[in-house]
């Protein structure tokens, strides 16, 4: 059964801490969102060291099965999404997933629904699950341990640290940081506003043909503050401005792999619920704008536990059995009972139940059914050699 509760992100030191059984009732109650740096990380443990206690190899296989079982959406690369930005484009800034073009997402003939189709995803996971690794895979793990080992953030630190103690005397907190990165980005100067601009717009990766094209646009809405002409890169620049800051004063570690886990952050509108185990996220969280949750891997794996066992203690009746995949039963103190009272609409009482949910596709509505009919008729269509 697909997953109903409010989306999610992982980062890869949440998956690897749950077990199997946590997972799979995290995929019940919550809809995983995919960023791609998560992908990316799993793939690149084909390079890890080998010793007595870990093989590469299944490491591997084991989280990608995690993933062959998870229901949700692979999100767009985010700098995909703030060159989008950039141009006009809409990205959602409060939950809704933005997946860009690829095959397996497709509006129906008529144009009335759509369509995301995950076998393609649960393909590639499971070729993985079941080692079948190829020289693509290989290339990829190679390539993101060769990046990792040229971010040098001591660098960084030792080049700016005098001239931000300078600039802003004697940082101590995330907060502290977001609260001058904020101050400038709210400076209404042209000036300032074109440099923001500019400095998006090279982020994202344009040659200076698309830079002119975004420049143009900008002059045309009559300059607006950045954060008016295009929220989401306005948000990854907050982002990363206050990862600069917080490197060179110091109150972000100098650890290479932060300017990875940066990366999950950009992501973190595009769900409710961010969970993470790793301390960098959690320092970073004031900068994280949006209406989302912070929730700590420590917490959920011992809320899902605790349910796990709950679940193993009770009989095998048909009413534990619906409960699954449909609400979370409210435990006290649990963070889980916590995120879907903020994030979902309240349950209607019993006799409202039985009477507005249909039971079977035959239940439902003539033109409900039929747009049903249509988009398994699309998928078919598709999947046809």
């Amino acid at each position: 059964m697909l997953g109903i509760g409010p989306l999610i992100i992982l980062d890869k030191s949440v998956l690897q801490m749950l077990s199997a059984d946590e997972f799979s009732l995290l995929t019940d109650y919550f809809r995983l969102v995919v960023p791609p740096v998560l992908i990316e990380e799993i793939i690149a443990d084909l390079e890890l060291k080998a010793n007595e206690r870990t093989i590469p190899e299944d490491v591997v296989r084991r989280l990608a099965s995690r993933m062959a079982e998870a229901r949700g959406y692979e999100s767009v690369h985010y700098l995909y999404a703030l060159g989008g930005s950039l141009l006009g484009g809409y990205v959602p800034m409060c939950g809704p997933v933005p997946i860009g073009n690829r095959p397996n997402a497709f509006h129906t003939d008529d144009r009335e629904g759509f369509i995301y189709d995950k076998v393609p995803e649960q393909q590639f996971w499971e070729r993985l699950a079941s080692g079948r690794f190829d020289a693509q895979d290989k290339e990829r793990a190679q390539r993101w341990r060769r990046d990792l080992s040229q971010i040098d953030l001591e660098k960084i630190h030792r080049d700016l640290s005098g001239q931000s103690r300078q600039a802003f005397g004697k940082l101590t907190s995330c907060d502290e940081i977001v609260r001058i990165v904020d101050l400038s980005m709210e400076n209404a100067d042209a000036t300032v506003q074109l440099a923001l601009v500019r400095g998006a717009a090279l982020m994202a990766g344009f040659d200076q043909s698309g830079q002119s094209t975004v420049l143009r646009r900008w002059e045309a809405l009559n300059r607006p503050k950045f954060r008016d002409f295009a929220p989401y890169a306005a948000y990854v620049s907050r982002l990363h401005a206050t990862f600069a800051v917080g490197v060179s004063s110091g109150v972000i570690t100098t650890r290479a792999t932060n300017a990875i886990d940066l990366q999950y952050l950009c992501y973190a509108p595009f769900c409710m619920v961010f969970a993470s185990a790793d301390r960098f996220h959690e320092t970073m969280w004031p900068a994280v704008a949006g209406r989302n949750s912070f929730v700590h891997g420590a917490e959920l794996k011992l809320d899902l536990n605790s349910r796990c066992e709950q679940m193993a203690a009770q009989s095998a009746s048909a009413e534990a059995t619906a409960r699954r995949g449909i609400r979370p039963p409210r435990n006290e103190g649990s963070v889980i009972t916590r995120m879907c009272d903020i994030y979902l609409i309240p349950e209607p009482t019993r006799r409202d139940k039985a009477a507005a949910t249909p039971r079977t596709i035959d239940e439902l509505d003539e033109s409900t059914r039929e747009r049903l009919k249509k988009a398994f008729e699309a998928i078919d269509r598709r999947r046809k050699p």
